[in-house]
């Protein structure tokens, strides 16, 4: 069976994760994101980039799969 996939695009603004941190808003951050997605963003020094990266990522993918064609 073959499946027909969109192109999905989705850009997010550092800022929204920056404005939260994970330190403080961890139960939004696990209901988004798995622990090992978390502990990777955590490894870096300004984790709300990766944070931001990795939810854009995970929105355009859901965007390419629902689109309807």
């Amino acid at each position: 069976m073959l499946q027909k996939f969109g192109v999905g695009v989705d850009i997010v603004k550092v800022e929204r994760f920056q404005d939260k941190p994970y330190s403080k808003h961890k139960n939004f951050y696990k209901k988004i994101f798995l622990d090992s997605e978390i502990k990777y963003c955590l490894k870096h020094k300004n984790s709300a980039v990766h944070f931001s990266g990795k939810f854009a990522i995970k929105e355009s993918v859901k965007k390419s799969i629902y689109q309807k064609i």
